[in-house]
């Protein structure tokens, strides 16, 4: 029960401080209420106005404008509590959707909105009995603030229901104010004839009426009414928490893959992080463990790790320890100042440098934040190197690489003399970091030094992917590492891409006038071309016409980069809000940009601290829920090593691009069949293959399918041995297609377990392979999923071949969701629609660099093409064989890729003619 208390608790105070930011319903209650009143009081006049009050049976004669009064300050409760539960209702139901999506309770959510519903409504409702009063004084004062109160409660859950069941603000907002002035109109005897009709008493607002009329002007009690109106107030609730369920259902229904929920039925208290104003101030928060993040006094329980690679023996004599103690961060904090001392600099250094970075740490769960610290630090601190007046260009380049050289010999050793190396080793191997792709990241700042030209947009981008890209994968693997993978899904790459792309142009737009002092213009020349005059000027540091339309279009450029709102669409909501944030202060940076005019010549524009306050005040109180409820995993801390030595776990935090040197070699044909020599022009490029028989293969053996499923993946390795001998580029194998979720779902779980198994354990992970997989992450189990993106990303720099395994593909599916992303783009102006040609659409497929099928193969005695690869494999050579795919090894792939060579592909055109013939007139194909 204590961790729904905690829920709770958390909810209701996020709920009560959201509600305080609605400035404008701050205002509404200030001003609207005396206001309203007032006037009602002012301008009816004090005529006697006879009525029959049914709530007591008795005549009365009361004041019109008292009457009246009344009755605005029912109509001024109702339309503030609706507003306010509305409001708050429609701005957070993405935020709620995630942590339904997440798998967290929804009984806590609704109960926070319950109390806090119940909290508006007693203050609104007696800020109103007390002007009411100023004027004259009711009979029954208490009684006319509970009917008030019963009547905000009502109001408030039909904000509530119209926030999650209405798709637009405008409609909510009209219903809630039509729905209070029809109802209070018709019930008010001094502007409607009707108000004793009987139809009256089925208005939401009767039981009220009644009661604050007769609190108004009688001495007799109507608890009865009062229990009308409460139960208009149930009906009312049963109606938005239905809508409430029916919106958070709303995401698992979107394709969307739904993370599992929380293992076991324990969750933690929410720890006491520090106010969110620290983060605006820069003031130093509340006492972290700095190795591990764990704050100090914490209630964070620690699992053992789901290492994405097998665990050392030192990592599973350390998970032991790490369940059974309670605050085990501690244990390791004091037996290495120098790592604490380190990772203070660290987070000193973020703070110091770039205040929005260290804004958006502080969005992670503390558990992750002296890792966020010590990846930004040893980013700054290689662009520093690269950057510094104080040495030229090969002296800075040198500096770089011996930095670069002495982290992998940190990494060896398991600690550095250097203490932002020292947090970057101690954070690798803690969180099982593959840092083998800040190599690149590291070699490309150092090519840096040398001057970057760009000739278009596609370079300048493969230049951002190179250098930027590889330290937010960092990022993104510590989330997953934590259980909250900040990984967008496969139809979302392209938006993940260029929202990256547009938050390195932001940088670039910053850094403009420092770069220029150093000689450096990091734009593309065809952006530079489209503004004659503005390269030229800017170099001179000028801010001419041509200057400021060139900056003005680049960031209108780089806005249109980071607004990707469906960016985070099935994403953990606090990796979500983390994500969010960031487009937020681009944006906002990028506004800066544009109102900086010729100072950004001068010096680097940052947002207003108003600004900043607007977009993080509520990030980090919606991070702060969201981490609250989530099991995190904290990983044992690793021991440290007693004198520097190399050790299996820092290999492999460093050591992919040594072990891409040694990489094995296929091992040779069991018979010693070797690969046929194939002249260059006849070899394909991209060999497609359908795997198909593997039931039938085993069915024929009186064998289980699953057994042929495990031995059709036998010859999947035959034909990746096979590929890699004959020197062949690309191979996509078709291992499971969306319709094959048809099938028995024993069998299905046993296809997709062996392809984990050999993602996991295979031979294939030893080769100089660099493996994709294509497909929707839909319905596949989210442990298959991280294996695939985990080899994608541990395997991306190797270049002997590249296979793609197609994972519940479907061509049509493929195609949609391309045809969506090319919407999206059309409707954000990336492209013309008018001009939408072949390169669009396939620059907006999962795979843009995958080249077009040359050889689709298909075994199993059928002869057709599947739904594989309809936009890719259009003019394919198409190659079909009897044999089951289990009895395929690579002297089949050879022979396939034989009988391609002697094929004659014209793609339409007409075969060349001899002089001495005359021409047949031949049929297009």
């Amino acid at each position: 029960m204590s961790f729904r208390t905690a829920h709770f608790t958390v909810a209701t105070r996020f709920a009560l401080i959201e509600h305080g930011r609605n400035r404008f319903a701050m205002v509404l209650v200030a001003l609207f209420v005396p206001v309203w009143t007032t006037l009602a009081y002012l301008a009816m006049p004090d005529d006697p106005a006879r009525m029959r009050l049914r709530a007591t049976g008795e005549t009365l004669a009361p004041h019109g404008n008292e009457l009246t009064e009344i009755s605005g300050a029912l109509n001024a409760v109702t339309l503030i509590t609706g507003f306010m539960m509305f409001a708050a209702t429609f701005s957070g139901s993405g935020f709620d959707r995630r942590l339904a999506l997440a798998g967290y309770p929804r009984v806590p959510l609704v109960l926070a909105k319950v109390t806090a519903l119940a909290l508006v409504s007693a203050v609104v409702a007696g800020y109103a009995t007390a002007v009411t009063c100023l004027a004259w004084t009711p009979r029954q004062p208490l009684l006319l603030a509970a009917a008030l109160f019963c009547a905000g409660l009502t109001y408030g859950a039909l904000g509530v229901g119209f926030g999650s069941l209405l798709r637009r603000e405008v409609e909510g907002m009209f219903a809630i104010v039509m729905t209070s002035i029809i109802d209070l109109a018709l019930q008010n005897p001094v502007t409607s004839s009707g108000a004793d009709a009987p139809v009256v008493r089925y208005l939401p607002s009767y039981g009220a009426m009644q009661a604050s009329t007769a609190a108004g002007f009688s001495s007799s009690p109507v608890p009865g009414h009062l229990a009308v109106q409460l139960a208009w107030f149930a009906a009312a609730a049963l109606v938005a928490v239905a809508g409430f369920r029916r919106s958070t259902r709303s995401s698992l229904s979107s394709g969307a893959p739904a993370p599992p929920p929380p293992a076991g039925r324990r969750h933690r208290r929410p720890s006491r992080a520090p106010p969110f104003c620290r983060v605006l101030t820069d003031a130093p928060s509340h006492a972290h463990d700095p190795a591990h993040g764990v704050r100090h006094g914490s209630r964070l329980r620690s699992r053992p790790m789901r290492p994405s690679s097998q665990p050392t023996p030192a990592d599973r004599d350390a998970a032991p320890r790490a369940r059974r103690s309670r605050f085990p961060a501690r244990s390791r904090t004091g037996e290495d100042p120098a790592l604490r001392a380190a990772y203070r600099l660290c987070r000193r250094t973020t703070r110091r440098h770039d205040p929005a970075i260290h804004a958006l740490v502080q969005l992670m769960p503390a558990v992750l934040r002296p890792a966020g610290w010590a990846l930004w630090a040893a980013a700054n601190a290689v662009d520093d190197l690269a950057d510094g007046p104080d040495a030229d260009a090969a002296g800075r380049a040198a500096r770089v690489a011996a930095w670069t050289e002495a982290l992998r010999g940190d990494l060896a050793a398991g600690t550095s003399t250097d203490p932002v190396r020292h947090a970057l080793v101690d954070t690798a191997l803690r969180w099982r970091l593959d840092l083998s792709g800040l190599r690149g990241a590291m070699a490309a700042t150092r090519d840096d030094t040398r001057g970057r030209h760009f000739a278009d947009w596609a370079e300048w981008r493969a230049w951002c992917t190179e250098e930027i890209a590889p330290w937010v994968d960092q990022v993104r693997h510590l989330f997953e590492q934590a259980g909250a993978p900040m990984t967008p899904r496969l139809d979302r790459q392209h938006d993940y891409r260029r929202f990256i792309d547009g938050a390195q142009l932001t940088d670039v737009l910053t850094d403009l006038g420092a770069d220029l002092a150093e000689g450096r213009l990091l734009l593309p020349r065809e952006a530079l071309d489209a503004c004659p005059g503005a390269e030229d000027a800017l170099r001179q540091g000028r801010w001419s016409p041509a200057a400021a339309a060139l900056v003005g279009t680049v960031t209108d450029l780089a806005r249109r980069w980071v607004t990707r709102p469906a960016l985070t669409r099935g994403m953990h909501p606090g990796a979500a809000t983390v994500l969010d944030t960031s487009a937020r202060l681009l944006r906002a940076q990028l506004d800066a940009v544009d109102a900086a005019g010729p100072a950004l010549l001068e010096r680097a524009p940052r947002p207003s601290l108003p600004t900043r306050v607007r977009i993080l005040a509520p990030a980090r109180l919606r991070a702060r829920l969201a981490w609250s409820l989530t099991p995190l995993t904290v990983p044992a801390a690793p021991p440290a090593p007693p004198v520097p030595r190399r050790t299996p776990a820092t290999a492999r935090a460093w050591e992919p691009a040594a072990e891409d040197t040694a990489l094995r070699t296929p091992p040779p044909h069991p018979e010693g069949a070797r690969p046929p020599r194939i002249a260059a022009d006849r070899m394909p490029t991209h060999v497609a293959i359908i795997m198909d028989g593997n039931g039938r293969w085993a069915e024929q053996r009186g064998l289980p399918r699953s057994a042929g499923h495990r031995a059709g993946n036998v010859a999947a390795r035959e034909m990746v041995y096979g590929a890699l001998e004959i020197g062949l580029r690309h191979l996509t194998l078709y291992a499971f297609s969306t319709e094959n979720w048809q099938r028995d779902t024993e069998e299905i779980a046993a296809v997709l377990e062996a392809t984990r198994r050999e993602l996991d354990e295979g031979p294939v992970r030893d080769l100089d392979v660099r493996q994709r997989w294509s497909g929707n992450s839909g319905k596949l189990p989210e442990e298959l999923v991280r294996s695939l993106l985990r080899e994608e990303r541990r395997t991306r720099a190797r270049t002997g071949l590249t296979l793609t395994v197609c994972l519940n593909y479907g061509g049509r599916d493929e195609i949609t969701r391309t045809a969506a992303a090319l919407a999206r783009a059309a409707r954000a102006g990336d492209v013309d629609p008018d001009l939408i040609g072949e390169d669009d659409f396939a620059r907006h497929l999962p795979h843009p660099d995958m080249p077009d099928v040359d050889l689709l193969w298909r075994t199993g005695d059928e002869q057709r093409t599947s739904n594989f690869l309809p936009w890719q494999a259009t003019y394919a050579e198409l190659y079909f064989t009897p044999g089951h795919w289990p009895d395929a090894d690579r002297r089949d792939l050879w022979q396939a890729i034989t009988a391609y060579g002697r094929r004659r592909r014209r793609h339409g055109a007409a075969p060349l003619v001899s002089p001495r013939k005359p021409a047949v007139p031949t049929r297009p194909e």
